[in-house]
């Protein structure tokens, strides 16, 4: 919850990295204080001049191989939950270069900042404000970074609850009361405060083994790529490739801009949009005619960069009357466009938006809407929670429950999808198999080829 929070990351699905054709690799393997090889072990290589980072895990063996390295100088560091070891600094690559580096692992400790959310639910005392958090908060954030990583004071909790709620203020300001935000900074203050209820670390709890959650062999073949953030309060909430090879990013929050992405240099160029106070950018997606649409979930708009003048133009729709500035009253969240221009966004409600007339049609029946896309026939599909729809461009509708109360993304018009953020970067991942996070592949945004084939996704 801190406002001067520099970066989040978005940890996307990719299933194969294309646009890094480059010829160096890092290899060895990962062994444990015993000497046993480490399975599932994350191996970083960050390029130090760039700041992109170069994930792989360690499989059965120990083994490890980061391939398709640029030639610059990396910092190649291994992280493991409860095992510790130096990085390695200075490793220098040129292009086509192999390299052998080989981690020795030593007993660590597993820290609170290291659970998953799924841990936290588990090991975390059942109060009234723990479903606060957990159905208010989590939706955006996890606590890793911003509750587990700090220490605060009673009043410190407090402030930045608060904050929260104002920066928030379209969802949180009316779904929060004084009373809620009270109860949730003493619960925080009490978790991780000054005088924490919690041991150093949670394996001194009795229930955390139960937590910890197994893996296939299949899992470790993952590889994914990490891009640092070029600035403070950023929430990149997705990424949408273009034709020209660039990636679009929405920043969530306060952060009130899209950012442009050259995946090869990592270089990113940002564009504010007009809006005054909190914009909440959720969507953001290039047009066939090269400009960049983009929703605004905080001040119920859309908005279009003009590739030629790089300048952001807001569309308002209307507020439900008596609800003006409510996230229920009128949000944008996912915005697509079809092949007629027309601009389709999901939220509080379904729109369709003409760009040649500047009207909003919007469609009450569809009054709670995540996530849209299209099919073959342009019938659009889009979500509400625990539900999937399949409007025609008519508006006729069916409905299906999807397979967890929970799921809110449709953009692989199957139901659900796999997000998760992480602090200060954002990532496209390589080689995901299909139990990957517990997800199969068939779930996730996006999809493989019908042979199997592996392809780019970003999210």
């Amino acid at each position: 919850m801190r406002s001067e929070s520099k970066y989040l990351a978005l940890l996307g699905l990719a299933l194969y990295l294309a646009p890094f054709c480059y010829g160096a690799t890092v290899s060895g393997t990962v062994k444990g204080p015993n000497g046993a090889p480490v399975e599932g072990a994350f191996v970083q290589a960050q390029n130090t001049k760039t700041k992109v980072s170069f994930f792989v895990l360690s499989d059965h063996e120990g083994h490890y191989r980061v391939e398709k390295l640029p030639a610059g100088e990396y910092r190649v560091q291994v992280k493991v939950s409860g095992l510790r070891v130096d990085p390695k600094s200075g490793v220098a690559l040129t292009a086509d270069q192999s390299v052998a580096l080989d981690f020795a692992l030593e007993t660590g400790m597993v820290r609170w900042n290291e659970l998953s959310i799924y841990q936290a639910k588990k090991l975390w005392p059942e109060e009234k404000a723990k479903q606060q958090i957990f159905t208010k908060c989590f939706i955006c954030h996890g606590f890793q970074t911003r509750m587990a990583s700090v220490k605060r004071d009673a009043d410190g909790w407090l402030d930045r609850v608060q904050f929260m709620r104002d920066a928030m203020h379209f969802s949180l300001g009316y779904r929060v009361t004084d009373q809620d935000a009270t109860e949730i900074a003493t619960y925080l203050h009490k978790l991780y405060g000054e005088d924490s209820v919690f041991p150093k670390s949670p394996t001194e709890l009795p229930g955390y083994k139960e937590t910890v959650r197994p893996f296939s062999s299949e899992a470790t073949s993952i590889a994914y790529v990490e891009y640092d953030m070029p600035g403070p309060s950023r929430m990149p909430f997705s990424a949408a490739p273009a034709k020209d090879g660039s990636v679009w990013i929405p920043n969530f929050g306060i952060g009130n801009k899209i950012t442009r992405l050259n995946p090869k240099t990592g270089e990113m160029q940002d564009f504010p949009v007009p809006n005054e106070g909190t914009a909440a950018v959720h969507s953001a997606i290039a047009a066939p005619d090269g400009s960049v649409w983009l929703t605004e979930q905080a001040s119920d708009k859309l908005g279009r960069w003009d590739p030629i003048t790089q300048k952001i133009t807001e569309y308002q729709d209307k507020y439900a009357a008596g609800m003006e500035g409510r996230e229920d009253g009128g949000s944008r969240h996912t915005v697509r466009i079809d092949s007629k221009g027309m601009v389709w966004s999901s939220g509080y409600p379904l729109t369709r938006f003409d760009p040649e007339t500047g009207k909003f049609n919007d469609f009450p029946e569809a009054a709670h809407t995540y996530s849209l896309d299209f099919d073959k026939d342009e019938n659009v599909w889009f979500t509400n929670p625990g539900t999937l729809r399949q409007p025609s461009t008519r508006t006729n509708a069916e409905l299906w429950s999807t397979p967890t109360a929970q799921c809110g993304s449709a953009n692989s018009k199957r139901g659900r999808s796999a997000i998760s953020i992480r602090r200060r970067k954002l990532s496209m991942n390589m080689n995901c198999p299909a139990d990957w996070m517990r997800f199969p592949t068939r779930w996730a945004s996006g999809s493989t080829t019908a042979s199997g084939i592996p392809r780019t996704i970003w999210m």
